[in-house]
């Protein structure tokens, strides 16, 4: 399940790449002024900037496959008595129907909130702000947020508890299956740390508006974004499962990272 999670988030990562590059450059436009003269109807804004819709989805999936994630190491990490529950494609398939349902939902919200308004003049720049109404606006951004926290707690919990079961005895089998399980948590762990660092945080400090100086924001600005275009990096070179699955549903990755097919990852233990 790790596996084909990690596989759906680095393929939402990279769809993001011109979303997000679109939104930052629409960012530092309307800090220099340019197009700021302008005005267009919200209803041209979804055709002029169709990457605020796909940013939503993006960022929902991120943070919902994530959650799932970690949900997941802790049902295989934790298991009683040391057996270790192994989700069947049934509950695989139920998981994505429920982070799409979830993230539909919130779509739905949101652009019926929008659309009621389409006759709206906004800037031509076409950001968030000036798009939804500002309960909305506020509603997006905030359950991004909780998603990413609440990810961040369950995976706290997680590694508290396999410290307490690295004392726990075990027989040599099974060690060797939690010592696998660690090293396929390692990715996620440092895929976590990145979106929690570089975009959770800087998004909580600008959403406080904290007195930050001005080469934090600027450099908030630029890391919440970028981040999408370090978690394939991550995924790619730390994860061989991952790997294994783009290469059996995608042939061109296969041939673009032919050569790491056969080498072991730094984080994996054993396949």
């Amino acid at each position: 399940m790790l596996a084909v999670l990690g596989a759906g988030n680095l393929v939402s990562s990279v769809a993001n790449w011109s979303s997000e590059f679109r939104q930052l450059h629409s960012i530092y436009a309307n800090e220099s002024g340019n197009g700021a003269g302008s005005l267009v109807s919200v209803a041209q804004c979804y055709l002029r900037s169709p990457h605020v819709v796909l940013l939503i989805v993006g960022h929902d999936w991120t943070a919902y496959v994530m959650l799932a994630m970690s949900i997941e190491r802790m049902a295989s990490l934790c298991g009683v008595h040391g057996r270790a529950p192994k989700p069947t494609q049934t509950a695989v398939r139920r998981a994505l129907a429920a982070i799409a349902a979830l993230g539909l939902f919130k779509l739905s919200v949101a652009l019926a909130d929008s659309l009621a308004q389409r006759h709206k003049l906004v800037n031509s720049l076409c950001n968030f702000r000036s798009i939804f109404s500002e309960p909305i606006y506020h509603m997006l951004l905030l359950s991004y947020l909780v998603m990413l926290y609440s990810t961040t707690a369950v995976f706290l919990v997680t590694c508290c508890l396999r410290r307490q079961r690295r004392h726990w005895p075990t027989s040599e089998l099974l060690t060797m299956r939690l010592s696998r399980e660690r090293s396929l948590t390692k990715s996620l762990t440092i895929t976590l740390a990145f979106v929690v660092l570089f975009q959770a945080l800087p998004w909580t400090l600008l959403y406080a508006r904290l007195q930050t100086a001005r080469w934090f924001r600027d450099f908030a600005i630029v890391a919440r974004h970028l981040t999408c275009a370090i978690i394939p990096i991550i995924y790619l070179y730390n994860h061989p499962d991952i790997r294994k699955q783009l290469y059996d549903k995608i042939p061109l990755c296969g041939r673009l990272f032919k050569k790491q097919k056969g080498t072991n990852s730094v984080v994996y233990i054993g396949r």
